[in-house]
């Protein structure tokens, strides 16, 4: 019993070992993603599929997230690394731009404008029902969209809230109203036209941020989401 009791403990003492080894050099353990819903369809497909080629023995667990939800879940550690977006950091929290996305407009299919061709004046949506954002979910997408409308010259008055991209473009699927969203999310929807802006200047941050002293893994994780998103831009969708 004794020598099969220390072999145990000699085994649990290697296997502890090997685990503080990978944790050091970012291989092994398991890392949490928090990240807003349109991420998912670009660009983490593409990140995760390299990160798990690059640290196999790391496994990643992942939760769609508001983007004011980060940094709260970086500072109690229940998220390593959050995709959303914001650009500036919270104390104890770093910020990494990742992609600076266009807005489009995003029309239910029985809109007046939905089947016109070229750019759109944003201005030509004035009188439309809008689906709008919350400030509190995404500070920095909602005051980017509000800062669009008064260059256009008006203020929308929102007939419908919304807490996400994704469920904006839902809403508008509905037919419940005309809205903006980053380029990147618009996916083609049969109930849904996509109409790039005249003169828009405006656009949207997508960034990973981190606590200030991150695990090797979350940064490994922030580095290849870095390289891919500047070496290439969101797929093209009509």
């Amino acid at each position: 019993m004794f020598p099969d009791h220390c072999r145990t403990l000699i085994r649990q003492a290697e296997e502890a070992a090997v685990a503080a080894r990978q944790a050091a050099t970012g291989r092994g353990g398991r890392l949490s993603l928090g990240a807003v819903a349109s991420a998912f369809s670009w660009p983490l497909p593409l990140v995760l599929e390299r990160f798990h080629e690059a640290v196999p023995d790391v496994e990643i667990r992942t939760q769609e997230i508001d983007t004011h939800e980060a940094a709260a879940g970086l500072l109690d550690r229940s998220l390593d690394r959050a995709i959303v977006r914001q650009t500036a950091p919270v104390r104890g929290t770093t910020a990494t731009s990742l992609f600076a996305d266009r807005f489009v407009t995003a029309l239910p299919v029985h809109h007046p404008a939905a089947d016109a061709t070229g750019p759109l004046d944003l201005a030509d949506l004035a009188g439309s029902p809008w689906v709008w954002l919350h400030r509190h979910i995404s500070p920095d997408y909602h005051d980017a969209m509000a800062t669009m409308c008064r260059t256009a010259g008006f203020s929308p008055v929102p007939a419908h809230w919304a807490r996400s991209v994704t469920s904006q473009i839902a809403m508008v699927e509905c037919g419940l109203g005309v809205t903006v969203v980053p380029a990147a999310a618009s996916a083609p929807r049969p109930a849904v036209r996509f109409r790039p802006l005249r003169h828009a200047t405006a656009t949207i941050e997508l960034t990973a941020m981190t606590r200030s002293s991150p695990g090797a893994p979350a940064g490994r994780l922030t580095a290849i989401a870095a390289r891919l998103t500047t070496a290439q831009a969101p797929p093209p969708h009509d």
